[in-house]
């Protein structure tokens, strides 16, 4: 993956540098799969990506943007992460989306409609909310959710209207699901959380596993690894695949 952040430049010659960078993806398609800004995008940074059409994965840290039109026309997307997309008001442009698999939004509070998720039915991996925002994020309705049956991780820190949390009992099929609620919602939401853990596999899992002190590593709607303690006490990542070369 490539990723891009911003040297230690003064202003002037940081400004040169985004110029620099935004004449570069304006010219076409490249040949960069993965992509990764560890920044502060700029609006007309992340325009200028709208003609890199062969991306595969796209991450950003957080920015100013407020349209997603520039992701239109990047039908190859397998993997989306908008970590602070706290301008955003329409998802309307991820539609066209049709090949992603992976798709994370943070800090998106100015939506309150997310339901043109519910069209990308590829999905298998699903987390809103969170973000560097730390508003709460609300959506009319969890109904989108149902249509997503290729779903296996969903991680959901979203609050519904009426608190209605009612659509997440048909999610039967999801192997590992995280529902975040403050105190005060968990007293009064509907079904209690506790009835979703009994009527949900996926959150029974994620129980268990937080109860035993096990993490998992996903990737595109798959366990790839979790995490252990080596001899000197240290946290490492145990790659599934790697431990079948040995």
């Amino acid at each position: 993956m490539s990723t891009w952040s911003l040297p230690e430049l003064s202003s002037r010659q940081q400004a040169r540098l985004i110029d620099d960078w935004c004449e570069f993806f304006e010219s076409g398609p490249t040949g960069i799969w993965d992509l990764a800004f560890d920044m502060r995008m700029p609006k007309r940074l992340f325009d200028a990506l709208s003609a890199q059409t062969q991306l595969r994965s796209l991450g950003i840290s957080w920015g100013v943007y407020d349209n997603l039109g520039a992701l239109e026309g990047m039908t190859e997307l397998i993997d989306l992460h908008l970590e602070s997309a706290t301008s955003v008001t329409d998802l309307a442009p991820l539609a066209a989306l049709t090949k992603l698999e992976d798709l994370e939004l943070g800090g998106t509070w100015r939506l309150d409609d997310y339901s043109i998720i519910g069209t990308l039915v590829g999905l298998r991996q699903l987390r809103i909310g969170g973000g560097h925002s730390n508003i709460r994020q609300h959506t009319r309705s969890l109904e989108f959710l149902t249509s997503l049956r290729a779903l296996r991780r969903l991680d959901l820190m979203l609050i519904p209207d009426e608190l209605d949390y009612s659509p997440l009992l048909e999610l039967v099929w999801v192997e590992e699901m995280w529902v975040s609620a403050i105190e005060k919602i968990r007293k009064t939401m509907t079904p209690s959380m506790v009835d979703l853990e009994w009527a949900l596999p996926g959150l029974q899992r994620a129980r268990e596993d937080r109860k035993a002190g096990r993490t998992y590593e996903w990737y595109r709607g798959e366990r790839i690894g979790d995490y252990r303690r080596d001899e000197d006490d240290q946290i490492y990542l145990y790659r599934y695949d790697l431990a079948d070369t040995e």
